[in-house]
């Protein structure tokens, strides 16, 4: 791939996970690192190495740091110059957690690879890889500046890494400097970030392509969003919702006692391939006369696999609903012996949902899942989705007596 790459005249930058893989960039003629690794490892000749490849590399301390569960997130959360630009969701993202954690020797391990990185003259790029848990666009970026200088960087080097490095390494010669002819997007700010990496963060003026930005309005959109998202904590739940059933299946038709019902969802959205589809059957649970079926392939091609059925409770699909009059989601299975997930998509969980799984045995079961256990309390549910999204391969899943409880 970096070959087919490089003969269309293109970078090739690549997701490095481990020490290993990253060499193994070196080796292949990779044009940048993604990331540093972050398993704890060390090897004498990664920067030599790195230098005479002349790779670049984008360290992404921000969210190793994240996976490290040691980002003291209140950093960013309680800026007095950052703080109030947050949107709600800026604070859900900052404030989430990784469901897989390194560990601190790992983060440390990574900061050495940078400094023998720094130490070979190897170009070093600012960047955070938001939105993903602990990050988010823009007040992160303050967050990495910092962490490269903590990590050996001068702060006028990780200001480079910031501005006229990348615009360098990524062939933009148009911009990336303070220079006549050049697209001005510039940030004014009071101190002297070269001295002080942190005063990046205390911001009197933005302009972008020349055109200064009107950061009032920016604030007043954030303070619109964070009065909504306290609206919603207290809006009415959905109508025809009071008893709490979904589906019990026993229609002709699939169909949902409220809310905007169910449809197939698969990672094709996100490039994967996936399949699924679903279709009603006989003998649900406890006697009952119906259930649903949902079938598919769950095949890995993307960041995350998933694959089967989700539930939209608000008005149109993926919009917010107040469930938070009940407690849990509960629902009836039997399947093929494969793990299977039950996902919330909620507002506060910001991009990414949060999942639990279960094992479906040949017999029905009842299983019972708890808002708290999702980290939500229900008040502003997106979806529910329930299907396959860990065992690869081709999955059959029976559900009945979908209810809140």
């Amino acid at each position: 791939m970096i070959e087919a790459a490089h003969k269309r005249g293109k970078l090739a930058l690549v997701h490095a996970a481990t020490l290993q893989n990253c060499v193994d960039v070196f080796e292949a003629g990779g044009d940048g690192l993604a990331h540093l690794f972050f398993n704890d490892a060390y090897d004498p000749q990664f920067g030599r190495l790195a230098a005479r490849k002349k790779v670049f590399a984008i360290p992404t301390l921000t969210v190793l740091e994240s996976m490290s569960g040691t980002s003291d997130v209140s950093l960013l959360t309680e800026d007095p110059y950052l703080s109030s630009y947050l949107s709600p969701m800026d604070i859900q993202m900052i404030t989430m957690s990784f469901p897989f954690q390194t560990s601190r020797a790992a983060y440390e391990a990574a900061e050495k690879g940078l400094k023998q990185l720094k130490a070979e003259a190897v170009a070093i790029l600012a960047g955070t890889d938001a939105p993903n848990p602990g990050t988010t666009y823009g007040a992160s970026l303050h967050m990495e500046l910092e962490l490269l200088v903590n990590a050996g960087l001068s702060p006028l080097d990780a200001l480079k890494a910031a501005t006229s490095v990348p615009a360098e390494k990524f062939n933009l010669r148009d911009r990336g400097r303070i220079k006549p002819g050049y697209i001005a997007d510039l940030v004014l700010v009071n101190g002297d970030p070269s001295q002080d990496i942190r005063a990046t963060r205390n911001i009197v003026s933005i302009w972008r392509n020349g055109e200064k930005v009107n950061r009032k309005e920016y604030l007043a959109e954030v303070e619109k969003e964070k009065a909504e998202r306290e609206r919603q904590k207290t809006a009415p739940p959905p109508e025809y919702s009071e008893s709490g059933w979904i589906s019990d299946f026993e229609g002709e038709k699939v169909a949902a006692n409220f809310g905007a019902g169910w449809s197939v969802s698969t990672d094709t959205m996100m490039g994967g391939k996936s399949t699924s589809q679903y279709q009603l059957v006989k003998e649900g649970a406890q006697g009952s006369q119906g259930a649903l079926l949902i079938t598919g392939n769950l095949v890995q091609g993307s960041q995350y696999q998933w694959a089967g059925a989700l539930f939209s409770p608000g008005e149109g699909m993926m919009m917010p609903a107040n469930l938070s009059f009940k407690k849990s989601i509960n629902l009836w299975a039997r399947g093929d012996g494969k793990a299977y997930v039950v996902m919330v998509f909620a507002q506060s969980l910001g991009f990414t949902p949060a999942f639990e799984t279960f094992v479906a045995g040949s017999d029905w079961k009842e299983y019972t899942f708890p808002f708290e256990k999702f980290g939500v309390d229900g008040s502003d549910i997106m979806g529910i989705f329930i299907g396959a999204s860990t065992d690869l391969g081709e999955f059959s899943l029976t559900i009945d007596n979908v209810r809140l409880k």
